[in-house]
């Protein structure tokens, strides 16, 4: 790695007797990894493992809904039932939690995540996207919820 000497002065107003300290100065490229350690402990539900069972779960789930679609469409009204709202209140809200759930996915994959991968150093995206993500998944978890549960009222 080339290395640049910058130049200090050692006083703030020169002087013919100020004295001139070099330092030197490497340029660090902040996308560069030093280290082979992860950047955060990985959890259960980011294991191979745990995507594999989730997966096979969703598999099954989708089959045998597809086998009994009447079993299916009595528990989903079933669901409708016991919710307060209107036929039309609930279709509102079927549309806002669409709505809402279709913005977020789509300006955090196609607007966010893009400018902030390409204009953040790694580690602060890195540590960016773990603080927005839980919220994130929070809020796309929620939206989804609001739209099985207004599904058939």
């Amino acid at each position: 790695s080339s290395q640049r000497p910058l130049a200090f002065l050692s006083s703030s107003t020169p002087s013919p007797k100020s004295r001139r300290v070099l330092l030197n100065f490497t340029p660090k490229d902040d996308n560069e990894v030093s280290d082979d350690t992860p950047f955060i402990k990985p959890a259960l539900h980011n294991s191979n493992f745990f995507r594999a069972i989730s997966i096979l779960y969703a598999l099954l789930f989708a089959v045998y809904t597809s086998s009994k679609p009447e079993a299916t469409a009595n528990a989903l009204s079933k669901l409708g039932k016991h919710l307060v709202l209107s036929s039309k209140a609930a279709a509102a809200v079927h549309m806002l939690s669409f709505g809402t759930w279709f913005g977020t996915v789509f300006y955090t994959t196609f607007v966010a995540g893009i400018t902030m991968f390409k204009n953040l150093p790694r580690r602060t995206f890195g540590t960016l996207q773990s603080k927005l993500f839980p919220l994130y998944f929070k809020l796309c978890t929620g939206m989804i919820a609001l739209q099985i549960l207004t599904l058939t009222a």
